[in-house]
């Protein structure tokens, strides 16, 4: 856990232990209301009202809610800081309007929303703890799988993970503008880079790399799921307007067969966000095609070149709200958030070496380099 943040934890609690540990009690409901916020769209009819605000009966006409309900929703979100009161109307507040409104740059509610059906609830976390299974989709056996069948719930998802992923996209990218070579070394310094994203949604890091690729002529390859591949081809079309035409390719293929990557030491970066934590950190020893991060990062290693990196993009647990994230694997996926620890041993297993641990300037998100030794064969 970092310093400053468990020292603000433990002050918390010796100040006032029984109001700190209400305060955890109380978190279901903020996050509910959040929720059924975003779900109505408030803060857009909120914004669509300005500069006059919006008053209590507004939103009672709008939603057919009832004056008890809507006056308990306003006043949970002011107290929240999410709306300002001022004398009966309410208004925006700073970061509602950067985070919330769906026309925000870095609107969040794609994701806020995706969890309004799939929320965490006492039940679903006593059945998750018991069965080491997803609970999502209805405790679907494999989510991957069930947007294989249900195209919407793909898309959905897909656009949660693009309205989140922007932010993080700029920072991870701020920061390995920061190493040297873009953490390259040797023969590859200098050369076009050839970047291989697993598993890339909506293509918006590739979109982002290629933005500030430093040398000329370089190129993205996103690999996704048949399923979803037609979904990452439509946002970066969107995106031809900030990229050169036929700079990213995307590619349809199953990211734990090895013929998806193409040909063995291709790349000079592969790119793993949010990828490594939905799966176990070993391989499967079920019959069939090997599925865990074990035998991700072994891919990773044949994809690319001698001396080429491996950067892998997740929210590594070092606080409270981390240590949260691991619930949101267990409820969703077969996997874990990671511990630096776990990372490094997962990496210096494949034969990495050369592992960099740096913090983004984006909330919880890190970047880890690993790179392939340069000059060793697959």
């Amino acid at each position: 856990m970092d310093e400053e943040h468990f020292s603000l934890e433990v002050a918390e609690q010796e100040r006032d232990p029984l109001r700190y540990l209400y305060s955890i009690y109380y978190g279901n409901r903020k996050a509910a209301v959040l929720a059924v916020a975003v779900r109505y769209k408030i803060f857009d009819f909120i914004a669509a009202h300005e500069p006059v605000g919006v008053q209590q009966s507004d939103l009672v006409k709008q939603h057919r809610f009832s004056s008890r309900g809507a006056a308990a929703l306003l006043l949970a979100l002011e107290r929240l800081h999410l709306l300002q009161l001022v004398q009966d109307r309410y208004f925006l507040t700073p970061y509602s309007r950067q985070y919330l409104t769906s026309t925000a740059e870095e609107y969040i509610g794609g994701l806020i929303d995706l969890e309004y059906d799939e929320f965490i609830t006492p039940n679903t976390l006593d059945a998750a703890l018991r069965s080491g299974h997803s609970q999502a989709y209805r405790a679907a056996a494999d989510v991957w799988q069930h947007h294989e069948m249900d195209q919407a719930r793909c898309e959905r998802f897909t656009a949660a993970m693009h309205a989140i992923s922007s932010g993080p996209a700029r920072a991870l990218i701020q920061t390995l503008s920061q190493e040297r070579h873009w953490g390259l070394d040797g023969s590859l310094a200098m050369l076009p880079h050839r970047v291989l994203d697993v598993g890339g949604g909506s293509g918006c890091y590739a979109v982002e790399w290629m933005r500030h690729a430093p040398v000329p002529n370089s190129e993205a390859h996103i690999l996704e799921t048949p399923a979803c591949s037609h979904l990452t081809e439509r946002y970066v079309e969107e995106a031809r307007s900030i990229v050169l035409p036929n700079t990213i390719h995307v590619h349809a293929g199953d990211m734990f067969v090895e013929e998806a990557y193409g040909e063995a030491s291709s790349y000079t970066h592969v790119l793993m966000s949010q990828i490594l934590h939905d799966w176990p950190v070993r391989d499967s020893s079920a019959a069939g095609t090997r599925r865990g991060g074990e035998h991700l990062v072994t891919l990773a290693w044949r994809a690319l070149r001698p001396g080429g990196v491996l950067v892998i993009h997740e929210k590594l647990v070092r606080d409270a709200d981390t240590a949260m994230v691991t619930l949101d694997m267990l409820h969703w996926t077969e996997g874990q958030q990671f511990t630096e620890a776990m990372m490094r041993e997962l990496l210096e297993r494949a034969g990495f070496v050369a592992l960099r641990f740096r913090k983004t300037a984006h909330t919880y998100w890190w970047a880890v380099l690993a790179q392939r030794p340069d000059g060793m064969q697959s």
